[in-house]
């Protein structure tokens, strides 16, 4: 192993170490996102998923729609593979983003 193999495994340690530290804090969606190790471009597509399908259900309830089983689906069908829509519906309610959206969501789950 290699001088920068070596400080990149420590550098993994550490952030392991340091996500077992944060475990229980409130900012789950962020830790979410580091502990399935999402690279800035996933992150980015994630919360652009959450961004659009926040305002799509905000259009859906203002037309008078009660049910939401579609954007579940459409969630599922492009969330990163490495995250279920049950971590990340927990993850985005315990930080308080995308609130109506994940409540909505964990109905229909």
């Amino acid at each position: 192993m290699n001088e920068f193999e070596k400080r990149l495994d420590k550098l993994e340690y550490h952030q392991q170490l340091i996500l077992r530290m944060i475990g229980d804090t409130e900012m789950q969606l962020y830790y979410l996102i580091i502990d399935k190790n999402l690279s800035r471009k996933e992150t980015e597509e994630l919360l652009n998923l959450c961004d659009n399908l926040n305002k799509e259900i905000e259009k859906q309830k203002a037309e008078g729609y009660v049910t939401f089983n579609p954007l579940l689906i459409e969630l599922k069908s492009k969330l990163i593979p490495s995250i279920t829509p049950g971590e990340l519906i927990q993850a985005c309610l315990k930080q308080g983003v995308y609130i109506s959206l994940m409540k909505e969501l964990q109905k229909s789950l």
